[in-house]
């Protein structure tokens, strides 16, 4: 699979002070890429400093091969690069449909619209009458409107009950599957860690720790002294000899 978003040496200040610091990540074509971390760790603002919607203080961040890191966001957008913030709001006077022709022509609109056949059925519905549920999905099919090659998801799940992440997840992971590249910030880490591929620990503005989703799935110690800031060989000492040492990138 190859790489269709690359962030390489990412630091990124807020309020004047170094939120993320040396962070790399790779998203590959097909697959979703998990960034985990406690609350404060750096995880949104990563996303920001990807999607153009706060200046990158070093590094650099490329899409399909191109250099984005200057790039405005609506020109980011425009090379396939789509970011579903976290609490991004629907338009609650206009319908479903309207509410994804604000980002895209109606056939493209109705398209994405298909991928939750629940709010198809509802096409014609205000916005504001939709379910908390329902309103998310909305927010990503006008994401997924904008025919985006990598997607950026923020904390899709807040304030869901368990039962619409699980339908999130599922279509998150579809997408995947169909070819696209997705890069997941999410406060559920297990369900994360399920649909996704390969997983990213934040602790302080650095990445902590770096494998697959399945590591962490089987050997939780990991997650756990990733999320703490203990050390590789510390975590290592916990997880079985035949996995090896979790890797460790980035830096002050």
């Amino acid at each position: 699979m190859s790489v269709l978003l690359s962030v390489e040496d990412l630091h990124i200040n807020r309020g004047g002070f170094p939120v993320v610091r040396g962070v790399g990540i790779e998203v590959a074509e097909g697959s979703i890429t998990v960034l985990l971390g406690n609350n404060g760790a750096g995880k949104s603002t990563t996303l920001d400093g990807i999607a153009g919607v706060i200046p990158v203080v070093k590094g650099r961040v490329t899409l399909s091969g191109q250099d984005i890191t200057r790039r405005r966001p609506f020109k980011r957008a425009r090379l396939g690069l789509a970011y579903v913030e976290q609490g991004k709001a629907v338009f609650p006077g206009l319908t479903v449909e309207e509410n994804v022709m604000v980002a895209a022509p109606r056939e493209r609109a109705l398209e994405a619209l298909s991928m939750f056949p629940e709010l198809l059925r509802r096409q014609n519905a205000r916005a504001g009458l939709l379910s908390g549920g329902e309103q998310q999905m909305l927010v990503v099919a006008r994401a997924l409107s904008m025919n985006p090659r990598v997607l950026l998801l923020d904390e899709i799940s807040f304030g869901l009950a368990p039962v619409i992440v699980i339908r999130l997840m599922a279509a998150v992971r579809q997408l995947a599957d169909d070819g696209m590249a997705v890069l997941l910030v999410e406060q559920f880490a297990s369900l994360a860690l399920e649909v996704g591929d390969h997983a990213y620990v934040l602790g302080k503005g650095t990445i902590e720790y770096e494998g697959p989703c399945q590591t962490l799935l089987d050997h939780p110690e990991i997650l756990h002294s990733a999320y703490l800031g203990v050390t590789s060989a510390a975590a290592t000492a916990d997880a079985d000899p035949d996995i090896g040492p979790p890797t460790t990138t980035g830096g002050a």
